[in-house]
């Protein structure tokens, strides 16, 4: 059975901030695209670890990707 959850995801956002990625959720939601963030108890360990393994995601079925980053203005890498 394919379910939401055995879709592979995309990162299509990556944000210092917890509230910064909610953000871009909500402006998903808006846009009827399904996401999720994650990562969130990485907020605070930025310094510690590189951007990419740090930050706080947003992601989306890989079938919404292109879509998702137009939205949010990011590109390929989750940067806007």
């Amino acid at each position: 059975m394919n379910t939401p959850s055995d879709r592979p995801l995309a990162t299509v956002g990556r944000y210092d901030a917890a509230y910064e990625a909610h953000l871009a959720k909500a402006q998903l939601d808006d846009a009827e695209i399904p996401s999720r963030v994650i990562n969130e108890d990485m907020t605070g360990l930025t310094m510690f670890f590189s951007r990419e393994a740090g930050s706080v995601k947003v992601k989306v079925p890989a079938a919404y990707a292109d879509e998702a980053r137009a939205v949010l203005g990011t590109d390929e890498t989750g940067s806007g």
